[in-house]
C-alpha cells in the first residue's frame, strides 16, 4: 500500500506541471497588462518599466513560467502583483475557509445522504419515496446563490439569528455549509438509494435473511457495506465539485478564503497569486481523491491484497493452494 501511495503521489507531479502551463500561458496571453492594472492607467512609463524590471514581466513569457517554476521548486510562491505581500502569507490566512467550506460541506452532505438514502430503498415506492423524489428534483435545480440569498433574507435580515458575513465563528459556518449541502443532499441520497437497492437484490441478501438476520444488520453490515464501493467513487468525483462551489460561497457570504483572493486575482491578472491558488486547489483535490482510492483499500480487500507486498502476496497464493490441495 505504501507503494501505491508512493506512485500516486508522482503521478500529481505531472498534472500538477500540465495544470501550471496552461493556468499561467492563459492568463499571460490573456487582454491587459499586469503593471498598468497594479498602477493604474495613468502610471507613468518609468515607473511602469521599473515594476516590470523588478517582477520579470520584461521578459518573454515563456521565460516567465520558467523563472515562476524554479521559484516554486526553492519553495518560493512569489509576491502579489497588487498587496506587496507574499503569496504564501496570503494563503496561510485564507486556506483553512475554504478547507472547512469544501470538506465540511462534503462530509456534513453524507451524513445526511446515507442514512436518508437507506432509508428510501427500506420505503421504496412509498409516499415518503414520491415525495422525496420530488424534493430531490426541487433541491439540485435550485442554484446555490439563489439559495444563499434566500438565507441571508431570512436567518439574517428577517430573524436576526445567524450571521451573514464572515467565517470568524462556528455560527458564521452555517449559512455557508448549508447552502453548498442543500442541493447535494437530494442527489446523493437518491444516489444511495440506487446503490442500496441494487445490493439487496443480490443472493447473497436473501440468504442472511433466510438465516434470521435482522433487518438492520442486512441492511447496514451486508447491504449498505457492499455498496460502499460505488459510494467512495461519488465522494471522491464530488470533492472538486464542492472545491468549485466555494469561490460562489465566499463571494456571497462575504468569506476571506482561497477562492474569493483568486477570483479577485483573475480580475487584476495577478499571476502569482492565481498560479498559487489554482495549484493548492489541484492539490487539495488530488489529495482527497487519493484518500477516496485508499479506502477502497480497507473496504475490498482483494484491492489491498494487490498492493500488498510481493512476498506476502506470494505467501497468500502458496497458502490458497495448498489448502486447495
Amino acid at each position: 500500500m505504501i507503494r501505491y501511495i508512493f506512485k500516486r503521489l508522482l503521478q500529481m507531479i505531472p498534472i500538477l506541471i500540465a495544470v501550471s502551463i496552461i493556468v499561467f500561458f492563459m492568463v499571460g496571453l490573456s487582454p491587459g497588462d499586469p503593471a498598468k492594472i497594479a498602477l493604474g492607467m495613468n502610471a507613468k512609463e518609468e515607473t511602469v518599466a521599473a515594476f516590470k524590471a523588478e517582477y520579470g514581466l520584461d521578459q518573454p513569457l515563456g521565460m516567465q513560467y520558467l523563472n515562476y517554476m524554479g521559484g516554486l521548486l526553492r519553495g518560493s510562491l512569489g509576491k502579489s502583483y497588487t498587496t506587496k505581500q507574499y503569496v504564501a502569507n496570503m494563503i496561510a490566512v485564507r486556506l483553512m475557509a475554504t478547507v472547512i467550506i469544501a470538506f465540511g460541506s462534503l462530509i456534513l452532505t453524507y451524513l445526511i445522504a446515507i442514512p436518508l438514502g437507506v432509508l428510501l430503498a427500506v420505503k421504496q415506492n412509498s409516499w415518503f419515496d414520491n415525495i422525496s423524489r420530488v424534493l430531490a428534483l426541487m433541491m439540485s435545480s435550485m442554484p446555490s446563490f439563489w439559495l444563499g440569498l434566500l438565507l441571508i433574507l431570512l436567518f439574517s435580515v428577517k430573524l436576526g439569528l445567524l450571521p451573514s458575513n464572515g467565517f470568524d465563528t462556528p455560527a458564521h459556518w452555517i449559512l455557508p455549509l448549508c447552502c453548498s449541502c442543500f442541493g447535494s443532499w437530494g442527489g446523493s441520497s437518491r444516489y444511495i438509494r440506487n446503490m442500496v437497492l441494487e445490493t439487496i437484490r443480490q443472493d447473497y441478501i436473501r440468504m442472511a435473511r433466510a438465516k434470521g438476520c435482522p433487518e438492520r444488520v442486512v441492511l447496514f453490515r451486508h447491504a449498505l457495506r457492499n455498496a460502499l464501493m460505488p459510494l467512495i467513487t461519488s465522494i471522491g468525483m464530488n470533492i472538486g465539485t464542492f472545491f468549485g462551489g466555494s469561490v460562489i460561497l465566499e463571494q456571497l457570504f462575504g468569506i476571506n478564503g482561497m477562492g474569493k483572493m483568486t477570483l479577485d486575482a483573475l480580475r487584476q491578472k495577478d499571476v502569482p497569486t492565481i498560479m498559487a491558488g489554482v495549484l493548492i486547489s489541484t492539490v487539495l483535490i488530488a489529495v482527497g481523491n487519493l484518500l477516496a482510492d485508499l479506502c477502497y483499500g480497507l473496504v475490498d480487500p482483494r484491492i489491498r491484497s494487490i498492493y500488498s507486498h510481493p512476498r506476502k502476496r506470494k505467501l497468500k497464493k502458496e497458502v490458497a493452494v495448498s489448502g486447495a490441495n
